[in-house]
């Protein structure tokens, strides 16, 4: 039997075990190495990985002279052994949760298919455009002014999908008719009417409606497509400011220093208007897409 070092098994040529079988020395020698790693030392932590990664690469080495001189069998035979070994290894949790940080901790495509299957409209986006028409009823209104503007906000909403029937943009109408345009590209399931609506499994490719926004307007909304959220989020820092110039100072400010994350972090701090995240040195975390503007998402 060859050496041992993490979960990495190198066999000998002409020293291979029986299918199924473990060695009790190479048992023992698991049981110590997952005894000896404290997991609250990264370094020790980091070590483990190197020496796992040192061993794989040698048996890697081997695999490679054997298939270039075609001497494949011995291969498949050290293959299925290592393989074997693998699984007859009975870990504890600790062992396998530092498996699991050494070599990454993703979830196997079957799990992740699975996750989509049983609730897919979690993990897909709606692209969608709307306008917003909004009633405007001031806090002194009366209940009936309230709702003679509300109803005014939905004749507006009715009125652009009708425009839009007859061929105009909504991008255009919105600007002729003052309302809120916007086109979202990547918007994510959520409670509302609008996207209730647009996560429907009965939408298709151009459909539109009129949605309330609770009761301070109405959407003219349509629909262009839904489809699954394949790429990866991103977490970020940001520093929210009224203008260009100002954001140009910050950033030279940044420069002029060390350009550390913790100094980003600190100006956000007390530089960003974003109320939201400044008191987290402006951290967003796992940022879909279509969450900011688009230039912001671009770059």
């Amino acid at each position: 039997m060859g050496e041992f070092s993490g979960f990495a098994l190198v066999p000998e040529q002409g020293a291979i075990p029986q299918k199924g079988q473990l060695d009790p020395d190479m048992q023992r020698r698991i049981e110590a190495m997952a005894a000896r790693i404290d997991l609250s030392d990264n370094a020790a932590v980091m070590g483990f990985g190197a020496r796992a990664q040192k061993e794989m690469g040698a048996f890697s080495d081997i695999a490679l002279q054997q298939m270039l001189r075609q001497d494949i069998k011995p291969l498949e035979s050290v293959m299925q052994t290592l393989a074997e070994q693998i699984k007859a290894c009975s870990f504890t949790a600790q062992a396998k949760g530092l498996f699991r940080r050494v070599f990454g901790g993703a979830a196997p495509l079957a799990e992740v298919q699975a996750a989509y299957d049983a609730d897919p409209k979690s993990f897909q986006s709606a692209d969608i455009e709307y306008i917003l028409f909004t009633s405007a009823a001031g806090d002194d209104a009366t209940d009936e002014e309230k709702a003679e503007l509300l109803e005014q906000a939905k004749q507006k909403a009715e009125t652009a999908l009708s425009r839009y029937a007859q061929g105009e943009t909504f991008d255009a109408i919105g600007e002729d008719m003052e309302g809120t345009y916007a086109h979202i590209g990547y918007a994510a399931n959520g409670a509302s009417d609008m996207l209730t609506w647009a996560f429907d499994d009965a939408r298709q490719e151009g459909d539109t409606t009129v949605a309330a926004n609770g009761e301070k307007g109405y959407y003219a909304v349509l629909f262009h497509s839904r489809s699954r959220d394949d790429y990866h989020p991103v977490t970020i820092r940001h520093i929210l400011v009224e203008d260009e110039a100002t954001a140009e100072e910050i950033l030279a400010d940044f420069k002029a220093g060390d350009a550390t994350e913790s100094d980003f972090a600190a100006l956000a701090s007390t530089k960003s208007t974003d109320s939201g995240t400044a008191s987290n040195g402006g951290l967003v975390s796992n940022m879909r897409k279509g969450a900011y503007v688009q230039p912001f998402e671009d770059w």
